[in-house]
């Protein structure tokens, strides 16, 4: 949309506003309004659209969904974040590479069990899953979904450990690569 819009669209839906504390002239750079009032509303704006197209993706409060944000407004990607709960995997990107990455605590609770099977068990160890959990200070109702995970998996696959039941095996030592 272009910039004015933003401030249209927020008069529109403020009847009781002053506009008399706006300033006469609009004045852009870079794309973003110089008065710093303008270029708030503008931001709030642009969260919110992002946010409603979102919410009509997967109407649910934890969505399983992936969102492309593509926006250089680093104020208005956190303020997107903060309206989901338990959003995980945000990545920011520039216009040539990868620039920042967040894990999710799952997958840091998943590297977590990694690392305690590889570090503090010997090949051919048994290893009761509760053990895990209470070494690792996690709920043990939770561990099997973890152990689910496909860092896991691919262990799995690749015969480095076996998991049953209710105990870990490890077969094999591993790198977490």
């Amino acid at each position: 949309m272009p910039l004015p819009v933003y401030l249209l669209q927020f008069v529109q839906y403020s009847p009781n506003l002053d506009v008399s504390v706006f300033p006469q002239k609009m004045e852009l750079k870079s794309g973003k309004f110089e008065h710093e009032k303008l270029e708030a509303f503008r931001k709030a704006f642009l969260a919110a659209d992002f946010y409603q197209a979102a919410r009509r993706i997967q109407r649910n409060q934890e969505p399983k969904a992936s969102y492309l944000l593509y926006t250089f407004d680093e104020d208005v990607v956190q303020t997107f974040v903060k309206k989901f709960n338990q959003l995980t995997n945000v990545f920011a990107l520039n216009n040539d590479n990868l620039v920042n990455a967040t894990v999710s605590t799952k997958d840091e609770k998943v590297i977590r069990i990694l690392e305690h099977i590889r570090d503090k068990c010997v090949v051919g160890d048994v290893v009761a899953k509760k053990n895990i959990s209470e070494a690792l200070d996690m709920e043990s109702s939770n561990l099997s979904r973890y152990l689910n995970h496909k860092l896991i998996a691919n262990h799995v696959e690749q015969g480095h450990i076996v998991i049953r039941n209710k105990v870990v095996e490890k077969k094999a030592n591993f790198t977490l690569e």
